[in-house]
């Protein structure tokens, strides 16, 4: 039982190096690694900070805030969390995610130009949150979040750039390779009566 509990985590672990691999182009795709606490296991959401490249598009944001806030956003589920900062306008003139969710300003959802510390020219400020538990904050479809927030102000918006994902490939693929390597000599044991 202890070979085959091995067997799947190290599974586990080389298939979530794989996702992480596989987002490397991801906007603002936030690492994660797995935890294994007895029989439970926890994913924990890095929150550290990607690169911001430039994109020279009036509608993406780039958060520089080492990688704390989110923008939030009104989701038919109710409110997601997200870095990716690819925007488009409805039809209505309101600032939306790539699928049509509304970015929200403490007044509700933004349609006005805002600046750098997020305020809205209009009245009002750009709503960012905080992750308050990295190992609770639930990773969704289209790179957002739901878990633990507080508002934050503790943050600067850059206009025409865009995050890029928050690891390095090289340790990531180094890490595949180690996990990789682990099973294979797991798979290899032979179990002595």
């Amino acid at each position: 039982e202890l070979v085959l509990q091995c067997r799947t985590r190290f599974a586990m672990q080389r298939d979530n190096h794989r996702q992480n691999l596989a987002n490397l182009h991801t906007t603002a795709y936030r690492c994660r690694s797995l935890f294994f606490e007895g029989s439970q296991i926890r994913t924990l959401v890095h929150q550290s900070q990607g690169a911001l490249k430039q994109t020279g598009r009036p509608l993406d944001f780039g958060l520089d805030d080492n990688g704390k806030g989110y923008f939030v956003v009104q989701a038919p589920e109710g409110l997601e969390y997200t870095r990716d900062g690819h925007f488009h306008r409805s039809s209505s003139g309101h600032l939306v995610t790539f699928d049509g969710n509304f970015v929200l300003s403490d007044r509700g959802p933004v349609q006005s130009p805002f600046d750098e510390q997020g305020r809205l020219s209009t009245g009002g400020r750009l709503r960012i949150a905080r992750c308050l538990d990295a190992t609770n904050f639930q990773p969704l479809q289209s790179g957002r979040f739901r878990g633990a927030v507080e508002e934050t102000a503790d943050f600067r918006v850059k206009q025409g750039t865009l995050e890029q994902a928050n690891f390095s490939p090289q340790v990531e693929e180094f890490k595949l390779q180690q996990s990789s390597a682990l099973l294979e000599e797991v798979r290899q044991l032979k179990l002595i009566p």
